[in-house]
């Protein structure tokens, strides 16, 4: 979860681990947000605990306490529905500030994790360790919660690693509820990659953590460990295996995003604010409409006016010049008789 050097105190930017980085980045994002004035507030908090022989125990408070999973009410879609997600409702709750703040706490919970010597390794992991962390923000467009879970898998192993050690039924009993929990990673996994729409996830407390992660609305990094020496070289293709079914994953991210009673409150103030405008709006064009009437009549009346104007001047000059044509023709007939008689 964080290298020696975190712990000690005598960190470097090289040894810094990955939840140190994140943890810096989320509360520097968040700032810069608010400098930004893009968000209000922003709170954060987070829960630690491990998956232990299939059983869940609470890394930073009691472990007699049975734990459980249960819906989460906070993962709702667009239409208010509760999304298929779980997370520990009964493990203890730590705010943090300052990523120093947190890194202080998952230390605290870390010493408590089951450890235990093998064959192969001096410390073992014997149980699945997962750090949730949520997000809480305000800002102008309302609240919203934002979830990031980090899980660090036990890794599989053989029979042979806890042979002849201490308390070998012990811990052949854990590699045993190790390799099954990954085993039905595995199966979800591989059913997600083949485009299945239904997957078995409650066959195991990991994948149901896991659920909204691996085939829901969530960004999803996997980091996988193998060695390079030869010993190990069948280990090492089937996790280079199960790291080529895990890129056949495809996830959908978008926001799901539900409105409080405030924002529908001030959603139906701005739609009285804009149909009252848009009303003032369709009034004018009304007015101006009428007056636009108006003045056409105005203008089709003018246009008859002079339509009519031409129509009788063009009569009146016909008249005029059908009664000069006559006496010109009286006239001639006249004349020519005068000259006729005169020739006589």
């Amino acid at each position: 979860l964080s290298s020696p050097g975190c712990r000690s105190g005598r960190s470097t930017e090289l040894l810094r681990g990955m939840i140190p980085r994140l943890l810096e980045e989320l509360l520097t994002q968040c700032r810069a947000a608010m400098a930004a004035q893009q968000i209000t507030s922003f709170t954060f908090e987070a829960q630690l605990f491990e998956l232990y022989n299939e059983e869940l125990n609470d890394l930073l408070g009691s472990r007699k306490r049975k734990m459980r999973l249960v819906p989460d009410t906070s993962c709702k879609s667009e239409s208010g529905k509760t999304m298929k997600s779980y997370w520990c409702k009964d493990a203890t709750i730590f705010k943090f500030d300052t990523a120093g703040e947190a890194l202080v706490a998952i230390g605290r919970g870390m010493r408590n994790r089951q450890m235990a010597s093998t064959n192969k390794n001096h410390e073992s992991s014997r149980s699945h360790a997962i750090l949730a962390i949520r997000a809480h923000t305000s800002g102008p467009l309302g609240g919203r919660i934002s979830k990031v879970n980090l899980i660090d898998l036990a890794g599989s192993e053989k029979r042979a690693a806890t042979m002849g050690v201490s308390g070998e039924a012990k811990r052949a009993k854990e590699g045993a509820n190790i390799n099954k929990s990954l085993l039905q990673l595995g199966i979800v996994i591989n059913s997600l990659a083949k485009g299945k729409k239904v997957a078995t996830y409650r066959n195991s407390m990991l994948t149901r953590l896991l659920q909204d992660s691996l085939g829901g609305n969530a960004y999803l990094m996997l980091i996988t460990c193998m060695s390079p020496a030869k010993i190990n070289a069948e280990m090492t293709r089937s996790t280079a295996q199960f790291s080529q079914r895990c890129r056949g994953l495809k996830n959908v991210v978008k926001v799901n995003y539900s409105k409080s009673i405030a924002e529908y409150e001030r959603d139906l103030k701005l739609r009285d604010e804009s149909v009252k405008l848009l009303g003032g709006i369709v009034t004018k064009m009304e007015k101006h409409n009428e007056q636009l009437n108006e003045e056409l009549d105005a203008a089709q009346v003018l246009l008859e006016d002079m339509v009519s104007g031409d129509n009788n001047a063009g009569a009146a000059a016909g008249e005029g010049s059908s009664g000069r044509g006559g006496g010109g023709e009286n006239g001639g007939g006249g004349g020519s008789g005068g000259l006729l008689d005169s020739v006589r």
